[in-house]
């Protein structure tokens, strides 16, 4: 006689996101999407100088406590669940960016 006990499992907001994308409690949805001059920008981080892969604007977008820049380069993946979300690195990094498919 075999007895399987099952214990329920709780999924967490992460379990939708690639394993790629999230370094734990990296991703969410996106809270505050901004563009900004991309010379404001430059102003805030020291002496003005051309920053590599800027455009003449600066897509800043946050999600949580935390704060980056949309790379005009980086991929977009496809929302599942038709909202904006944001896999942000402790360092600041956008490692993922999701957006509605009609975005």
């Amino acid at each position: 006689m075999v007895i399987a006990l099952c214990a329920p499992t709780v999924a967490t907001a992460h379990d939708s996101y690639p394993y790629e994308c999230c370094g734990g409690m990296d991703c969410g949805p996106v809270s505050h999407m901004e563009t900004v001059p991309a010379p404001s920008f430059a102003s805030m981080t020291g002496p003005a100088r051309a920053l590599p892969s800027m455009t003449s604007v600066t897509i800043m977008l946050s999600s949580g406590t935390r704060t980056a820049i949309l790379p005009p380069d980086l991929p977009r993946r496809e929302s599942p669940d038709g909202q904006t979300h944001a896999c942000i690195s402790a360092t600041g990094r956008l490692v993922c960016f999701f957006v509605p498919p009609s975005m």
